[in-house]
Order: C-alpha cells, then structure tokens, then sequence
C-alpha cells in the first residue's frame, strides 16, 4: 500500500537516475515461512516489515493467525480475547496494523470476522463492530489513522461471513445481499456505497487526503472508481478496446490510481489512471497480460504478469516494476542463483522495496520475499 516517509523524495531520485542509467537492481531477502500449512502476505510497510496470514484449516480447532514480519522476526497476532482466529491486511507508517478477528457467534463455516486494528502490537476492536455481520481491509492511509475494505451491514436474523473458517475467499452475498466499501477511523466504520449498487463493492486503498480507490459492483457500468471526500464517487475509463471490465486496487497522494482494465478476448491489462484519464502500460515480450497492484509517491509501480490468458483474472506468472517509464520483469533484477522464481509484486513502499510472491524452484512452495534496490 502507500508509504509516505522522509526517504520518498530520495528514492525517487534515485529510482529516476536509475532508470535514465539502466534497470534498477534489488538484493532479496526471503520472509521466514511458518510451520503452519500455508500463508499469504498482503502488505509492505515503510520500513521493510510485511504483514499477512499464516494458517491450517486441517486442524481441529483450525488455525489462521495474522502475523507481523520485521528484520527476520515473525510475530503471530492474537484477537483482544485471545482468538486464534485473525489476519493482517495493511500496515500503516505508524507501525498500526489493520485486519479482522473472528467472532464465533455464528456456525464454524459463516464466522462473522470483526474489524480490528493491532497499536503498538495490542490489539484494538473499533468501537461499531456491531453495526456489521463481517468485513475485510484491503488498504490504509499512510499516516491518517483511515483503513477501508468492504462490509456486511448487520441486519437482524442475516447470516454472517459464509467463507472457510473466517477466511475471506469470495465476497459474494448474492445480488440481494451485497456487501458496501466502508472507511474506517478511530470512531469506528461507515458505510462509502450505500444505496449504490446492487452487487458488491470494495474500497481497495485511501491516501491521506481522504481519496480512494473503489470498485463499485453495480453503478451504471460496474467497475473502477474513484472517491473524493469533495466530490463523491466517479467512474474511471475502460481502454475502450471491446471490454468494459476495470479494477483499481491502489492509490498514491498524487491521486494516481492503479489497476486493471479488460480489451477484447477478456485480456487483463496494468492500467494507471490520473486526471480522468487511463494508461495502458503495456505488457513485456512473451507476456499476455498483467495487473497494477500499487503504485508509490514517486509513480513506480508493481504488480503481476501471465504468459497465459484464463478468462477470470490474471494468474501470475512473472512479477514486473514500471519505473521511469518503463516495465522490467523483477526476475531479471535480483541475483542469479536464488532458487527462486518471482511470480507477482504485490506492495511496495516509497523507499522502493518491494514485496514479491515466489516459487521456490525445487519444491514448488509459496515463498515471500522483500526487494531493496541496490545503490
């Protein structure tokens, strides 16, 4: 997600220079895995530390626990109760970390997961959980205290979140039952796309100005949108190539909002929208398509690559930097001889790191590791 810290202005500098003189270089340092079976990392904070999910769903009582990453030390975070049963979506430059616990108020498989916020590594529910049957963060603001992601509105006798064990794998209620982006803050949540759409909606990121990036299910033409606290939602442009599927998933202070839009053959390009208008960035030799996943204050951004087209997203296969104008493949920039294959970019912060998902080569596991450019 977003980062805004003194080092922002220097590494644009550097990554301009870097960019006029040759491609940037990253040395990897690999995030330590966890025993449990499996696990995602979702976000990069602006001091190297990354934040994510360790979990096994075939123990009884099944495990998910949230967890920080930082200088090589994983710390596993519990629910304000105790619960083993969290995840950390977003870590902001205070150090705060944004995610969900789950409340068992409901059967094992449709747990109701409550907004939580983890300071100075106690755990802190927002004061309004109350107010919704589930919810989940995607992003938050870099120093303004605001996180936002979607949310069930409570409604008495509803059921509550129908994923695995408290594990968000769709947000799909229904049409008759859509989930709202929501915001946020110290005094608890709020609805963003009330009376909206008739589908589900999601706020995937917010800067410190209060802007937003959004996906609005059902709003004339669903896709991408940006909310401006002055002004109010408004749609972003498609490519206007035969397909008007379109996604945002992150935002920077400029107001630049990244993510993806469809053309014809249901082909997923990185997109990058500012002022009203779209850029397709383009996909490198070999590759068919690709998303933008974040974008930092001084415009470089990250995101997947595929050498395959699956009709339903984009199934990464390469992780890519576009900076100075132009796209590499991160696999090209790190040492030979790591063993390791970078299938997506997922975050990045403006010192230039930035968090990749890998394969590692010779037992085909999941692997996270943090890029640091190189002098």
């Amino acid at each position: 997600m977003l980062r805004r810290d003194l080092a922002a202005i220097g590494a644009f500098c550097a990554l301009t220079l870097a960019a006029a003189a040759g491609p940037p270089q990253y040395t990897l340092v690999e995030v330590t895995p966890q025993p449990l079976r499996n696990w995602n990392a979702y976000d990069l904070g602006a001091q190297g530390q990354v934040v994510g999910r360790t979990y096994d769903l075939n123990v009884s009582p099944p495990l998910s626990r949230g967890f920080l990453w930082q200088s090589g030390v994983m710390t596993l975070l519990d629910g304000p109760a105790g619960e083993t049963i969290t995840e950390a979506r977003c870590i902001d430059d205070n150090g705060v970390i944004y995610g969900g616990y789950a409340d068992r108020r409901f059967s094992l498989n449709s747990l109701k997961m409550n907004p939580l916020r983890w300071v100075g590594g106690t755990p802190t529910p927002y004061p309004n959980n109350q107010g919704i049957n589930s919810s989940m963060f995607f992003g938050c603001a870099p120093t303004s205290g605001i996180a936002v992601g979607w949310a069930k509105p409570f409604q008495p006798g509803a059921l509550g979140w129908r994923g695995e064990f408290g594990y968000a794998n769709e947000f799909d209620f229904g049409n008759g039952d859509p989930v709202r982006a929501f915001r946020w803050d110290a005094s608890g949540g709020a609805v963003i796309t009330k009376w909206i759409g008739s589908h589900d909606d999601v706020a995937s990121d917010i800067n410190n100005s209060g802007q937003m990036a959004v996906y609005i299910g059902s709003f004339e033409l669903s896709g991408a949108a940006i909310f401006d606290p002055r002004f109010g939602l408004a749609h972003l442009p498609g490519l206007g190539t035969g397909e008007a599927s379109t996604w945002a998933f992150a935002i920077n202070e400029s107001g630049q909002v990244v993510g993806r839009a469809q053309v014809a053959g249901k082909i997923e390009r990185p997109v990058r929208w500012f002022n009203g208008s779209v850029t397709d960035l383009g996909v490198l030799p070999g590759f068919i398509e690709g998303e933008a996943l974040d974008i930092n204050d001084a415009g470089v951004i990250v995101g997947p690559l595929s050498d395959q087209n699956f009709a339903f997203g984009v199934m990464p296969t390469a992780g890519f930097v576009y900076v100075g104008g132009t796209m590499y493949n991160l696999n090209t920039l790190i040492p030979p001889g790591t063993g390791f294959t970078i299938h997506s970019a997922l975050a990045l912060n403006n010192s230039g790191q930035i968090l990749v998902r890998m394969i590692d080569n010779a037992t085909s596991r999941d692997r996270f590791a943090v890029l640091t450019p190189g002098p």
